[in-house]
């Protein structure tokens, strides 16, 4: 069967890239033909309707086509070296590089004809984050599709809770589209109850595929740095008095601290590697400091030592608490949560990754079930 995958394949985030390739490959194995359907951005659930975050959302419609061609990607590259942009740029590229990994290319794909219509994992339902990357995305949902059938995997509503979805009286919509799918899975709490609250259908609960996949053993990279702590967030996002509590740590175990993949306020070395080096990093760290829903299943995966801080949305801009508290829960690792900065040597303890270990397979015999079962 030709089987398509609606995710965040084009993010340039490592999370977001290797769950895609997770996914990927587990449908392959089951004997599928997998390709990557892309969707369109529409403006944030905040300005439906406004002309002006209409016309920027087709604009980068238009851009994503023209860098489809050979003239376009000649430009991206020559404004890597010229623009104030370069950086965001130069990790865009990097990113590119290894879409060969997933099948894609420069040339995006809508609404592909597919037998199945895989909407998943990652964030995909999280509707009422601002902004105009993704925006309120309802093919996201399964509109205006060209698939015999919809499920989904692993979905997540992200920072979106039942409080946001009714403030901006979106339920019904979402809640019909959900009810034309042949079967969804989510893959937290929080996801699983806004499913159950807006739509008739009972949901499934799975682990990331990056969980019960094989995704750690795939590449070989080793890297040059011995000795190092990773420091894995989004740009910025660990605070300065948290920057200097990891360093201290560190540096009194005679470690180094990397920001990986996003800069920090402060940190020893900053490094942006490709999307294949990122499990080398991590399989070869000494200890791992996170605020991300992948960051922690990196380091669960390579069984290393680690804690995660959750951001509630009174800390932060950008909450993730819904996910993270869900996904520690699911592991049987709420202990590894550093919620004081005192407890910083929290990270030493060791953690018990053969109990986690059969938390995992069991899981992906229940993915596994649930893919076969809807796939075929």
């Amino acid at each position: 069967m030709r089987v398509g995958i609606m995710t965040m394949h084009r993010i340039p985030n490592y999370g977001s890239f290797l769950q895609a390739l997770s996914l990927k490959m587990i449908i392959e194995s089951l004997g599928h033909e997998v390709i990557f359907v892309d969707f369109k951005i529409d403006p944030d659930v905040e300005h439906r309707g406004d002309l002006y975050s209409l016309i920027q959302c087709k604009k980068k419609s238009i851009m994503k086509i023209i860098r489809g061609t050979k003239i376009g990607s000649q430009l991206f590259y020559f404004l890597k070296e010229h623009s104030s942009s370069k950086d965001i740029i130069k990790k865009q590229l990097i990113f590119s590089s290894c879409n060969d990994m997933l099948g894609v290319s420069n040339k995006y794909h809508y609404r592909c004809k597919v037998d199945v219509l895989i909407i998943g994992s990652d964030e995909v339902f999280n509707c009422t984050q601002f902004g105009n990357n993704v925006g309120y995305s309802l093919e996201l949902f399964g509109k205006d599709n060209k698939a015999k059938k919809i499920i989904t995997y692993a979905a997540s509503f992200g920072s979106t809770t039942m409080t946001k979805i009714n403030h901006y009286g979106i339920a019904d919509e979402l809640g019909i589209l959900l009810n034309k799918m042949q079967a969804v899975s989510v893959r937290d709490h929080n996801s699983f109850k806004i499913v159950q609250s807006i739509s008739n259908k009972k949901p499934f609960l799975h682990l990331d595929p990056v969980l019960v996949g094989n995704i750690e053993n795939l590449f070989n990279f080793v890297p040059q740095e011995k000795g190092y702590v990773i420091l894995y967030g989004y740009t910025y996002r660990f605070t300065k008095e948290e920057c200097n509590a990891i360093l201290e740590f560190a540096h009194s175990h005679n470690k180094k601290v990397i920001a990986l993949g996003e800069p920090q306020y402060k940190c020893d070395n900053y490094i942006c590697c490709k999307p294949d080096e990122v499990m080398g990093y991590f399989k070869n760290s000494d200890y791992i400091f996170t605020d991300t829903f992948h960051g922690t299943i990196f380091s669960v995966i390579n069984h290393k030592q680690f804690l995660t801080i959750v951001r509630t949305s009174g800390q932060s801009d950008s909450s993730n608490q819904e996910k993270l508290e869900s996904l520690l829960s699911d592991l049987g690792l709420e202990d590894r949560r550093l919620s004081n900065l005192d407890e910083i040597s929290k990270v030493l303890y060791n953690i018990d990754y053969d109990r986690v270990d059969s938390i995992r397979k069991l899981a992906k015999n229940n993915a596994i079930r649930y893919l076969s079962k809807f796939v075929n």
